[in-house]
């Protein structure tokens, strides 16, 4: 999974941001956070230790490729611009006698975008969609692990403000829609654990630094 995660990631940005001459392209490292009921119960229900940014929401770290081609549809307002990006969910642990640990981890790619304020040169506000794929994870130990695989068409939103020639701040506002089974699927060892089911449709709210490529 991760080899053809990478693969993606590579065929993706070679394609969107190497394409054009007249394109910004900024590398954010972004914090966030996950708004999602289902997840909440899950949690509350296994008895997760929630290590979080905010309120006891499942938190994550961000990496992201953002791309705008100022050359794009140049009779037209918009310009076109979209996003690579990559989460890390942060572990947390159990409460219980068991001590497993839940995690998980998203890959997502734009497929279309716009760039709604082309003509303000220190701000870009992007609105894309596109999909996201990746897993929860469920582990005991070393030798049991569970995934609940994701695959989930999204719609996101980024302010981002440019502060020079090469710094910005961004914030993120995306929200998938997971269409995969929602049961936990046992990969590895004895089934120890009765996972509830969780089908994984967050509202997922980030912000960050972001540094200008090239």
């Amino acid at each position: 999974m991760k080899r053809i995660l990478f693969i993606l990631f590579i065929a993706v940005s070679s394609s969107s941001f190497g394409q054009f001459e007249n394109t910004e392209t900024y590398f954010n490292i972004n914090v966030g956070v996950a708004f999602d009921n289902t997840e909440k119960n899950f949690v509350n229900t296994h008895k997760y230790n929630v290590s979080s940014l905010y309120q006891n929401h499942v938190s994550f770290v961000e990496l992201a490729l953002t791309s705008v081609n100022y050359s794009s549809m140049e009779n037209s307002y918009f310009k076109s611009g979209g996003t690579v990006t990559f989460k890390y969910f942060y572990p947390n642990t159990s409460n219980d006698s068991i001590k497993s640990r839940y995690s998980g981890n998203l890959f997502g790619f734009d497929l279309l975008g716009v760039n709604v304020l082309p003509k303000v040169k220190f701000v870009d506000f992007l609105v894309t969609g596109g999909l996201n794929m990746g897993s929860k994870k469920v582990r005991v130990g070393s030798g049991v692990k569970y995934k609940n695989f994701i695959f989930a068409p999204r719609l996101t939103s980024e302010l981002r403000f440019k502060l020079g020639s090469k710094f910005s701040i961004s914030a993120r506002v995306e929200k998938q829609f997971d269409v995969t089974n929602p049961r936990w699927k046992l990969k590895k060892g004895n089934d120890l654990l009765n996972l509830t089911e969780m089908k994984y449709s967050p509202l997922l709210l980030s912000t960050g630094i972001g540094w200008k490529l090239g």
